[in-house]
This record gives structure tokens, sequence and C-alpha cells, in this order.
């Protein structure tokens, strides 16, 4: 195993413990030859890092990111969960690896992704921006896979980003992908950098890409739940029905939002691939809750 690579997810609250031990499980099953590792906060409990390391999950104490207090407010209104995001900029000075994949803890890797250590700093998947498809006039990046390459000093001029009272005029919410998204100004110009889709498929999306021809099921690498509500909020007899269903509701205020062609479509693809996918990530769901309740720690 190569120490000075590694797989590395952001760990901020509590309630999200089973998110990553389900990364690091589907990691284990497509037999890649990189560990996990996690960077966890000041908020998180003494019992959780506890259960990270039996799980052989190396854990990254950091300090969370100051932000101004307008990013705080005004996030808190719709996106209050995007204050937390900004944790994820400290790994890109995290110098003791040569090589980073960061994958965003609502992600279940289906296939061995191991190639991705072989792209090039900063590469990443294209934001679709509450579309199906990547649009040609919208080239930015969206954060929840990126490669990083870890370096000093590059955290100064995040913050230098985060600082500016010019974003309060472009920006109602914000996350740190916008912050990477003013860092390289040029990233869309940048093709090489590009990753498929494959790498980062939205769940909602995946019966348009499947029945488009896009790509097969067996094609697509990595799901990625953005929803608010996530898989492990409901129990696995209620997944299908309940949880599949208030998804069906957020791709129809989607639509009645954007009337675009390609979400009305998805939703009239039915269900038939998610109900797949869900069935496959309920298992290591399942396998999580055992382990957790194991000690004691919380509902999940």
């Amino acid at each position: 195993m190569d120490d000075k690579k590694t797989y590395m997810t952001v760990l901020s609250t509590d309630d999200y413990l089973i998110g990553v031990l389900a990364l690091n499980e589907s990691l284990k099953k497509v037999k890649s030859k990189y560990k996990l590792t996690v960077l966890i906060n000041e908020n998180i409990s003494p019992k959780l890092k506890e259960i990270l390391k039996e799980n052989n999950i190396e854990v990254i104490e950091a300090k969370s990111l100051e932000l101004p207090e307008w990013i705080i407010s005004q996030n808190r209104t719709k996106r209050a969960n995007w204050n937390y995001t900004f944790d994820k900029l400290l790994i890109f000075e995290l110098t003791k690896y040569d090589k980073i994949v960061f994958l965003d803890c609502d992600m279940f890797v289906r296939n061995n992704i191991d190639e991705l250590f072989e792209k090039k700093n900063m590469s990443a998947t294209v934001d679709r921006c509450d579309t199906v498809l990547v649009k040609e006039e919208y080239q930015e990046l969206t954060s929840g896979i990126l490669v990083i390459e870890p370096k000093k000093g590059i955290m100064s001029q995040f913050m230098e980003i985060i600082r500016d009272n010019k974003i309060k005029e472009k920006y109602d919410n914000i996350g740190d992908q916008d912050i990477l998204q003013l860092y390289d100004r040029e990233w869309k110009n940048k093709k090489e950098l590009h990753l498929e889709t494959k790498y980062n498929m939205f769940f909602l999306d995946i019966e348009y890409y499947i029945n488009k021809g896009i790509y097969s099921l067996d094609e697509i690498s990595v799901i990625h739940f953005i929803t608010g509500n996530k898989p492990w909020k409901y129990k696995e007899s209620e997944l299908e029905k309940e949880y599949l269903e208030w998804l069906k509701e957020v791709s129809m205020r989607d639509y009645n939002k954007n009337k675009l062609e390609e979400i009305r479509e998805n939703i009239e693809f039915g269900l038939e691939n998610k109900k797949k996918v869900l069935h496959e990530y309920a298992k290591i769901l399942a396998d999580c809750r055992k382990e957790i309740n194991l000690y004691n720690f919380g509902k999940v």
C-alpha cells in the first residue's frame, strides 16, 4: 500500500458517521489498494473517533475554518449545512500525502476507481447546475470528487477569496465549491481536468443516463446522494417507498422551476435502476448500523 496516497473524506458532524463507514466499506468491496482517511473537526465526539479507528480509518483532526459572519448567516436560511463544507478546503495543505482523491461521504463507490490517482491535480467532474446533463455553456467544477496534490500556502489564497466582500453580491449561499471555482477561474477551459460524469453520478439522474444509453448501470462508478435527505435517514423497509417518493417530489420541483425536458424524461423513465442501487447500498448500511450499534452510539 502506498502511504503517500489516500482516499479522503470530511466528517464535520456526528450524524454523518454512517456515511463515512459506508464509503469505507464500498471502497473495500471494490478492492481499492488505497485506504480511506477522514478529516474531522473539533465537533466530533471521542466515541465517534474510536469507531473510525476501530474500522482502520485513519483520522486527521483539524480546527474548522473561521468563516465571516455574513456567510454563516446567509447559509443558515436555506443551506445551513454548507457552513460545514468549508472544512474540505483544509485538505489542500495536507502535504504528508503526494496525492489525495477526495470523496464526499454521501457517495457510494460501485467500481474500483484507483485510476483517479493517475489524474492531474484539480481533476473533477463538471457541475450540472440544476440540470441532468453537462452543458457546454456551463463548465464549472463540482467538488464532490476531487483529485488533489496538496501544497503549502494554498489556504491563504482560499481565505483571501472567502474574506472578499465582493462575493456577497454574487452569492445568496456559498460553499467550498464556490471558493474552488473562484480559485481557478480557468478550470472550465482545462478539458484535461474534466472527469467523466460516471465518477460523480447524482442518484437522481441515474435513469436518464441509462435509458439514453450514455452509461449502463455497471459502468457508473460512483453514486452521489446529493439531496438533503440521505438514505441512512430511512429504515431499509422505507427506502423504496418513502425515500424514492420524496426524491420524486424533489425532481418535480426542479422540473416546475426549470421546465427542462430532460428532467421530465428522467422522472418518466421510472425507478428500476434506482431500486437496484438502493438495494446494494442498503446492504452496506445494514452492516454499518450493526457496527455502530456495537458501540451504543446514538440512533442510526
